[in-house]
């Protein structure tokens, strides 16, 4: 009954981190095309970008105080009115500034839903549940996210308009308020939680040191990924369809990975697969620009979303058994900031690159920094 009673849990967790993870990459592919469609230019759409990223870098180790603080509800309310409001503000006033308010609020939603669910999911492992088989299946839950909304967001600016893509994007949030509430409240961890102070303390655990730089790496490859299709697209003319497909298939190739993970992780060696997914990133950024169809450029995009896609549940399982008692929450907070630190700086520097030289340049300039982590961490 215990176990039918977690596998109840964990499928509720996924539906909520789809439904926020979801409204977020919705926005953030709709507000790129509409960028772009304004003719505003590749520095401001990576700018807008980097909005998304501002929220979580910045309050991350608050929230993962929160969490740790109060559990999972209250945290999950507070992220589903953010998006709520984020999506809603983009529907009645579309103007480039209020966007850009809009993508900091959507940080912030993002920021508080996925720690909220990544705490609640790691105490799964009490009920005997393995780590990595459970936080693959929540890996795999922004995978789906990922997936689906880019081709959803697509054929809807195509079919119907900015407008009702955006209102679109601001209902997925109310799924993950009604999946919270399919959820036992149980009361928050009675041990006392530190400050910044406590949660930078971890940085002293070397193994958790690397897991963050292997992250940071890894988070922005996928990233200029996100920056690049669009650009790419835009200069080709493809349609936002087109251009939400080979987004999608990128998150079809990290959905697979982590399926994988769920259902495989036992007896995974972690270091031989993590330098694995390292070598074929880097490979396949030097190679992705180069694809002259959108049909090579969905089999890219599947084979890089493989790739990154799989680290993401060793890290999560590694975090957890590294992180003290009642600090797992800031262990969380302290794994975002390291991944906002390169999603909020980077599409601004890929902005700015794209600009000055060619769409094709940020990809290869973060083959160049995935290929020198490896060299440093080997």
């Amino acid at each position: 009954m215990e176990k039918k009673s977690g596998n109840t849990e964990l499928i509720w967790l996924v539906a909520c981190l789809v439904s926020v993870h979801a409204c977020m990459t919705s926005m953030r592919v709709s507000t790129s095309l509409w960028v772009l469609n304004q003719g505003y230019g590749e520095w401001v759409m990576g700018l807008l970008l980097s909005c998304y990223s501002f929220g979580p870098l910045l309050l991350a180790l608050y929230v993962g105080r929160m969490v740790d603080r109060y559990g999972f509800h209250l945290p999950v309310v507070i992220s589903v009115g953010a998006g709520f409001t984020s999506a809603m503000l983009a529907v009645l006033f579309r103007y480039i500034e209020v966007l850009f308010v809009s993508a900091l609020l959507m940080g912030v939603a993002i920021s508080i839903g996925e720690i909220a669910i990544q705490n609640r999911a790691g105490k799964l492992a009490a009920q005997g549940r393995d780590l990595k088989s459970v936080f693959g299946w929540i890996a795999l839950s922004t995978a789906m996210s990922n997936t689906l909304s880019p081709v959803l967001m697509g054929f809807t600016i195509d079919n119907l308009g900015y407008g009702q893509a955006f209102m679109l994007a601001g209902l997925l949030p109310i799924v993950a308020w009604f999946g919270s509430r399919r959820i036992a409240r149980v009361d928050a961890p009675a041990q006392s939680t530190k400050g910044a102070g406590g949660a930078l303390e971890l940085l002293k655990i070397k193994p958790l040191r690397r897991l963050l730089l292997i992250n940071f790496s890894l988070a922005a490859g996928w990233d200029v990924h996100t920056f690049a299709v669009p650009v790419i697209g835009h200069e080709r003319l493809y349609s936002a369809s087109t251009i939400g497909m080979i987004l999608g298939a990128c998150s079809v190739g990290a959905m697979a990975a982590r399926a994988m993970m769920a259902r495989f992780s036992e007896g995974l060696d972690e270091d031989r697969a993590l330098r694995m997914v390292m070598l074929v990133t880097m490979t396949t950024l030097v190679v992705y620009p180069l694809l002259p169809v959108p049909w090579a450029m969905m089999i890219g995009s599947a084979l890089l979303g493989f790739s990154i896609g799989a680290v993401q549940p060793l890290v999560l399982s590694a975090l957890h058994k590294s992180a003290p008692p009642g600090m797992y929450g800031q262990a969380l907070g302290l794994r975002m900031v390291a991944t906002s630190g390169a999603t909020a700086g980077m599409p601004m520097l890929f902005g700015a690159v794209a600009a000055a030289s060619a769409a094709a340049m940020p990809m290869w300039m973060m083959a160049g920094v995935v290929a020198m982590v490896a060299v440093v961490l080997r």
